[in-house]
C-alpha cells in the first residue's frame, strides 16, 4: 500500500462499526450466528 497518500492512510486507521450478533446469547463465533449474520447481511437487513 502507498505510504503517500493520506486519504488511505486516513480510512484504514479509521476504526469499523460491527452489526450486533443476529441471537444476542449466542457467541458471534457461534456456527448459527455466522450463518444469519450471512444471511441478513446479503438481504440488507440491519
Amino acid at each position: 500500500m502507498p505510504t503517500d497518500v493520506p486519504e488511505l492512510l486516513r480510512l484504514r486507521a479509521r476504526p469499523g462499526v460491527r452489526r450486533p450478533p443476529a441471537l444476542r446469547f449466542l457467541s458471534r463465533n457461534h456456527p448459527l450466528n455466522r450463518i444469519l449474520g450471512r444471511l441478513t447481511y446479503r438481504r440488507g437487513a440491519r
